[in-house]
């Protein structure tokens, strides 16, 4: 338009040029900006030069200001548009001449209408354009509002499962806890019905073993009434013929109807030398049909001299019996023979005890049948019976006579009535039959005699328990001094002890006999020694004379290994092994040295393996050439098993398939490394490769087993263990090869091949806790390392005791020999410059063995009451367990204030609770505090300050 003035307010930027409006780029230029100058204008506007704002989007700049502050040009809205006119008018009019002031307005007025429409339009667009951004705008607004509440609904959703997921999870483990708890108390509760039926099955099985033993006592009982009774009357009805025998006797012509020839009556003679029981029958027969009137001297000859047994007695009375009816000369030649045979054996220097034993039983029994009368035969008898006593009051050799006298005569000679006879008689209300024979009169002699011999016997074993004892004593201190017993002296201990058994078994015999009591024969307690713990070894029955603490094995899983082995005899047929049974006993039967007889010495001594051993003093190069000739055979064996490996492969492959499942056996054994595997093998084997081929071929497996496989040592050492009772040639073919080959290695004296060499050694160690190498072996095995203790033979013998040290330091048996061996080595040690690492070995070896007493805690005693607040808190407090635990506290008497501090004492200790309990007791705590103030109070302060000092005090 021409003529038309530049607009009113400007957009244009100092130096910049004008902005255009968004979205509507323009190239148009406007003129600076004017200045406003208040000498100019009047008061209220600015004279300093100002940069207005520009404004687009339907905006305008204006100037607002006045006084002396400084004021900018703000952008306006199109709703202000107005007031922003009308101040500019204001503005301007102070400042613009007044012929300008009409056109101004007009061009004001213009400029306002087309600002108008224009700025309708651009509403118009520009609602519509700006109507999504004021959406966003809302949208961004209502989120910004939104967030809170949703936040909050958020947190408490958040809140709310984690909530109810620990509620759950607390229900979970309470669950979890009960179950638990009562799969506890099911474990418990069928754990005690387990041993209550097992109870019950031992009481009924004690009861069927009394009532069986009951009856087998009750038969036995009535059985010897019975015996007693038959003997009794046979004894009557014989003596009342043999005491009327001379109203019977035949006459003259009788005799003249019987033989008289010389061969059949000297035959007949003879055969009264050799009388028997068997016999019984032809010999009366010939008797009855034989005239021996002439006969009678060599009759009686031949049946004094004659060598009966006990059992042989009562067919010779009876056939006395017969004579004495017959022929009246013959009981008067009798009794005169049997003086002169007793007159000469006084002056015998040695009695035949047995020929004696029998003697004194024959003149008794033809006492009691009437033979000889009672004053003949009784002081006969008692004439013997007290030279027997009085010639024997202090050795008692003759004692088994006088016992066979007592039992068999003793009721009707002596009138005894034995222990035995009595109890039954008691218990079982039988009569035995009375000692109606001989009167008590002429008895009592005979039991006064008997008594006083008791008396003397009793005394003698008083005298021998004492000096076995003295003697068990004088031999403890030898071994624990030497480790060892001379064979001299343990050949006089064994003899010894053998003598007082016999002794004491005839004290007791003679004692049920008499119906005697058994003097007091008390046990040598033993006392420990000054340099070690007391054992006995003379009792190995008592193994709790002797249990140090852990005992002989580590732990308990450790003693199930090694002792608990299945037994197969109890799953194979015995047939699968029957053959090889007979085998090992022709074997044992023919070998000195079996295992059996090597455990029999063991229990006894250990140190009776003489071929296997050398004295402790004499320890030297001899040793060597000693064994050369000790091992010979063992390593023959070896050599032999090695060499036959093919021979014996041809006999197994009589059977292809068995020489598979041979081959593939042998190859998984390496494999079973765990108990159940191995025992599983053990009766694989036994079923069905149980051969003599088969043996040989494990037995060699076993014993190459791979140096570098340690681990197997145990399991086949198991493995031997298990099938020795099916099969012992197992295990005895398998230690002799060892005992060769530990042999071969110490004299090659050689310093090579240490890890065969420990193979070995270790093989022997785990064969020894299955008690499959004997002891004794194994001892002298470590005595030939301590010879020639250097290089190898220090590792060998460390090894070995670290394998089996602890099971024979321990073991009754073998402990005092073991010790002094280990002994032996430390002192070795010391002696000699060993290498730091040797000597670590040697000690470590000895301590594993023999460790250092430790000092035994002595247990605090406390009050009942305090022992069960401390059972409370730190035994009994758990998850389930916290509420009844808190009702126990609650009942204890707070009143009195020790018990509150020590409650309080005993939660701030709270080291003494199990690190998953601690929660158990700050819930027990808080639960206290509603009846207990200031017991939250207390612990919390101690639990504070006990966190302060140790971080304080450098205690670790």
């Amino acid at each position: 338009m021409p003529g038309k003035r530049p607009p009113l307010f400007s957009a244009a930027r100092p130096g910049k040029g004008p902005r255009p409006p968004v979205g509507e780029p323009s190239d148009q230029s406007f003129p600076s900006p004017f200045a406003l100058d208040r000498k100019a204008g009047g008061g209220g506007v600015a004279s300093e030069q100002v940069t207005p704002r520009a404004a687009w989007g339907g905006g305008v700049l204006v100037c607002v200001g006045g006084g002396r502050r400084r004021r900018g040009w703000r952008s306006w809205s199109c709703r202000s548009w107005n007031r922003c006119l009308q101040r500019a008018e204001i503005c301007l009019g102070n400042i613009m001449p007044a012929e300008r002031k009409k056109s101004a307005s007009m061009e004001e007025k213009e400029t306002s209408l087309s600002n108008k429409d224009k700025e309708f339009n651009e509403r118009r667009s520009g609602s519509s354009r700006d109507k999504p951004k004021e959406d966003v705008r809302l949208g961004m607004k209502r989120e910004t509002l939104k967030p809170p509440e949703d936040k909050k609904k958020k947190l408490e959703e958040e809140k709310r499962k984690k909530e109810d997921k620990e509620r759950k999870k607390k229900d979970d483990e309470k669950i979890k806890s009960e179950e638990e708890q009562k799969k506890k108390e099911e474990e418990e509760k069928q754990k005690l019905e387990e041993e209550e039926r097992k109870k019950q099955e031992e009481e009924v099985k004690r009861q069927q073993e009394e009532a069986a033993a009951q009856l087998k006592e009750k038969e036995e009982a009535h059985q010897l009434h019975q015996e007693a009774w038959e003997r009794h009357q046979a004894r009557k009805e014989l003596r009342s013929k043999n005491q009327n025998a001379s109203d019977s006797r035949p006459e003259e012509n009788f005799f003249s109807r019987l033989d008289s020839s010389l061969k059949k009556n000297t035959a007949f003679v003879k055969k009264l030398k050799t009388i028997t029981e068997q016999q019984r029958d032809s010999l009366s027969h010939d008797f009855n049909g034989l005239n021996l009137s002439k006969y009678i001297a060599e009759a009686v000859a031949s049946i004094v001299e004659a060598k009966l047994k006990i059992s042989d007695v009562n067919c010779a009375v009876h056939l006395c019996s017969l004579f004495h009816q017959r022929y009246a000369d013959f009981a008067p030649s009798l009794l005169q023979v049997w003086k002169k045979h007793f007159e000469a054996r006084k002056e015998e220097k040695t009695s035949n005890i047995t020929k004696l034993r029998t003697d004194l039983r024959f003149i008794a029994e033809l006492t009691i049948v009437g033979i000889f009368t009672d004053k003949e035969g009784l002081s006969l008898i008692y004439e013997q019976v007290k030279n027997i006593i009085n010639a024997d009051r202090e050795s008692h050799t003759h004692v088994s006579v006088v016992i066979s006298f007592c039992r068999h005569c003793g009721d009707d000679i002596a009138g005894l009535v034995p222990r035995k006879v009595k109890s039954a008689s008691d218990k079982f209300n039988l009569s035995f039959p009375p000692s109606e024979i001989i009167s008590p009169e002429k008895q009592q002699p005979f039991q006064n005699l008997l008594k006083e011999y008791f008396t003397s016997l009793t005394k003698h074993l008083k005298r021998d328990h004492r000096e076995l004892q003295n003697i068990e004593r004088q031999n403890r201190r030898i071994l624990h001094s030497k480790g060892e017993l001379s064979e001299d002296r343990h050949k006089q201990y064994e003899e010894f002890a053998m003598s007082y058994q016999k002794l004491l078994a005839n004290s007791q015999s003679l004692a049920d006999l008499l119906d005697e009591n058994m003097p007091d024969l008390p046990q040598d307690k033993p006392v420990p020694e000054e340099h070690g713990p007391g054992i006995d070894i003379f009792t190995p029955g008592k193994p709790g004379e002797y249990d140090l603490e852990g005992g002989i094995w580590e732990d308990e899983d450790a003693r199930n290994f090694y002792e608990n082995l299945i037994d197969l005899k109890a799953f194979v047929p015995a047939i699968l092994f029957k053959d090889n049974e007979k085998c090992s006993q022709i074997k044992d039967s023919g070998k000195d040295d079996s295992r059996e007889l090597k455990e029999t010495k063991e229990n006894k001594d250990v140190s009776g393996a003489d071929d296997l051993e050398l004295d402790l003093e004499n320890l030297d190069i001899n040793d060597d050439a000693l064994e050369l000739d000790c091992g010979d055979e063992a390593e023959d064996l070896t050599k032999k098993l090695l060499d036959e490996q093919e021979q014996e492969d041809e006999e197994a492959s009589t059977g292809s398939h068995l020489k598979l499942i041979v081959d593939a056996f042998l190859q998984q054994l390496p494999n079973c490394v765990n108990r159940d595997l191995i025992d599983k093998a053990a009766m694989d084997f036994c079923m069905n490769m149980n051969t003599k081929a088969n043996r040989r071929k494990l037995v060699r497996a076993l014993f190459i087993v791979p140096r570098q496989r340690l681990d197997l040592l145990p399991f086949y050492a198991r493995l031997v263990g298990t099938l020795h009772p099916c099969m012992s040639d197992v295990a005895e073919d398998l230690c002799s090869m060892l005992k060769g080959d530990f042999r071969f290695h110490v004299r090659k004296k050689d310093q090579i091949n240490i890890e065969t060499k420990n193979k070995t050694v270790r093989f022997i160690g785990e064969l020894t806790k299955f008690k499959m190498f004997s002891k004794s072996d194994t001892l002298h095995c470590l005595k030939m390392l301590l010879s020639d203790f250097s290089h190898h033979h220090i590792e060998m013998a460390c090894t070995l005791l670290e394998t089996c040290g602890r099971f024979l330091f321990r073991s009754p048996e073998s402990h005092l020999r073991t010790s002094v061996l280990l002994e032996q080595m430390m002192r070795k040690k010391q002696a000699m410059h060993l290498d730091a690492r040797y000597v670590t070995m040697v000690e470590n070896a000895y301590y594993y063995c023999n460790p250092p007493p430790a000092e035994k805690t002595v247990k605090k005693k406390r009050p009942p009451l305090q022992e069960y607040i401390r059972k409370l808190l730190y035994k009994d407090l758990s998850k389930v367990t916290t509420e009844k635990v808190l009702r126990q506290m609650r009942k204890l008497p707070w009143h009195d204030p020790e018990v509150k501090d020590y409650v309080i004492c005993c939660m701030i200790n709270i080291w003494n609770v199990k690190y998953n309990s601690i929660h158990c007791v700050a819930n027990l705590l808080a639960g206290l505090v509603l009846y207990q103030e200031d017991v939250g109070i207390h612990v919390v302060d101690g639990v504070l300050e006990d966190i302060r000092l140790g971080m304080e005090v450098k205690n670790f």
